[in-house]
């Protein structure tokens, strides 16, 4: 997927878009339609760079990541049996936390060798799960493919500095994951527990098909946020775009800038909370709350109010 620094789009769907103040990054458009592309933003946390020295751990740690990329992957979709594969070249391995960080700085030596089945990413998610150790940092500004599926399964504490492609925290157990960057589509998918934190923008399905934890996100989100969310709480304090809410059964959605159309579309039960603006309700609401501005306006499914848009 292609990212590039642009300018702060000023609506989603015709809608105003609000901004936190003071923040230090630019907003994820693509996720409203408004663009085709997305490239990482300005880097959040500032430009790392940094002498990496070669030592017998992450020597141990290249070799296996070399052949983690040989292993043939069973599709793009199987994302357990791939896991699977993945963990007799780690469990018992003894390395440092230091020495996974170290080899998130040099990834993108083996970008020529990336597959599009985020075999790269999981690699990383089985070093940290099966490591005695439970404190992480990744660096990966410098990969040119936003890796994905970072954290599968997490039950460890990983800081991340840099953009990263879709499934971030995908079946994530515990723990939590702070991004400094942005993320693509299905952030916290699954997820049962912990705390998913990304400083940047994601795009489409974040918290999909959501059992527990809390996901927030401190600039916008694309299409179908919560989509089949069971329960647990997400926040955006930027703008979603439309269909929040979609078939969700459970959890809270609390939304501190404008919500786009269909607005709670197929939704069965859980609570929508919009501080800003609403574009549009679904026609298709079938359970749950929604309250906009502190007043309720849908109520076990049934619109008792019309949205009060302030529209600036």
């Amino acid at each position: 997927m292609a990212f590039e620094t642009l300018a702060k789009p000023k609506q989603l769907d015709g809608v105003p878009i609000s901004y936190p103040a003071k923040a230090s990054f630019q907003s994820r458009a693509a996720a409203f339609g408004l663009l085709d592309n997305l490239r990482p933003q300005e880097n959040i946390g500032g430009a790392r760079t940094r002498q990496i020295k070669q030592s017998p751990g992450l020597a141990a740690l290249e070799n296996l990541l070399s052949q983690a990329m040989s292993i043939k992957p069973e599709g793009s979709g199987l994302r357990e049996n791939n896991y699977e594969k993945l963990l007799p070249l780690v469990q018992g391995l003894q390395c440092t936390s230091r020495d996974i960080e170290a080899l998130s700085f040099i990834i993108e030596k083996y970008a020529p060798k990336y597959r599009e089945d985020a075999l790269v990413g999981l690699f990383f998610s089985a070093l940290m799960n099966n490591s005695n150790e439970s404190d992480f940092s990744l660096f990966v500004q410098n990969s040119p493919v936003p890796l994905e599926i970072l954290g599968f399964r997490n039950n460890k504490n990983i800081s991340i500095n840099g953009d990263v492609g879709g499934d971030l925290g995908y079946l994530m157990e515990c723990g939590s994951i702070i991004l400094q960057g942005n993320a693509t589509s299905h952030i916290g998918y699954g997820m049962e527990s912990g705390t998913i934190e990304v400083f940047g923008s994601v795009e489409d399905n974040a918290g999909y098909f959501m059992h527990g934890g809390s996901l927030t996100v401190n600039r916008n989100a694309g299409i179908y946020t919560g989509n089949s969310m069971q329960n647990g709480n997400i926040t955006i304090n930027g703008s979603c775009g439309k269909g929040a809410g979609h078939n969700m059964y459970g959890g809270i959605i609390t939304i501190n800038g404008n919500a786009g159309a269909r607005l709670g579309y197929e939704m069965n039960g859980g609570t929508i909370i919009v501080n800003g603006n609403i574009l549009s309700f679904s026609t298709n609401i079938k359970g749950g709350d929604i309250f906009q501005f502190d007043r309720q306006i849908v109520k076990g499914g049934k619109i008792i109010a019309p949205p009060q848009n302030r529209w600036y």
